[in-house]
């Protein structure tokens, strides 16, 4: 009941590509698998809760960050942040000897523009990603998103 008071839209979890691109040790199929079942769990820790399933939204970052539109967004945003800048935003991107990690740290923030999220909530780890990205004042609405930030 207290869950339904506070939500006046609906709960989104973005899951896949990000996954794959951080963990590049992991093969994508492995990571299809975690979506499954990271879908699996929290459908069903939200549906104890009394959270309507049609309250909830599960989107795979590739539905749409593969698509030419994003592409060029987060070229966009490439350019605006440095690469020392996307190294401090946590030790995974900090010690990165891939590419692909360097490029994570931005997709976040773009996910809150293609979801029209409100806000973001994520880890403590991720404070400095979404300092980086206030930082930049990147927003593609020109709105400011609020971000909630837990232990990990």
């Amino acid at each position: 009941m207290g869950l339904e008071l506070v939500m006046r839209k609906e709960l989104t979890f973005r899951l896949d590509l990000y996954a794959y691109l951080v963990n590049y040790k992991h093969p994508l199929n492995l990571v299809a698998l975690r979506t499954q079942s990271y879908r699996f769990t929290i459908g069903t820790a939200l549906d104890s809760l009394g959270v309507p399933s049609g309250r909830v939204r599960f989107v795979d970052g590739s539905s749409y960050e593969l698509s030419l539109k994003f592409s060029l967004d987060n070229y966009r945003l490439c350019t605006m942040v440095d690469e020392q800048e996307a190294r401090n935003t946590g030790d995974e991107y900090r010690h990165a000897t891939k590419l692909s990690v360097l490029l994570c740290p931005g997709l976040p923030a773009l996910a809150e523009e293609y979801l029209d999220s409100d806000f973001q909530f994520g880890g403590e780890d991720q404070v400095s990603i979404l300092s980086a990205v206030c930082a930049n004042e990147f927003s593609l609405r020109g709105l400011m998103i609020m971000y909630v930030a837990g232990p990990v």
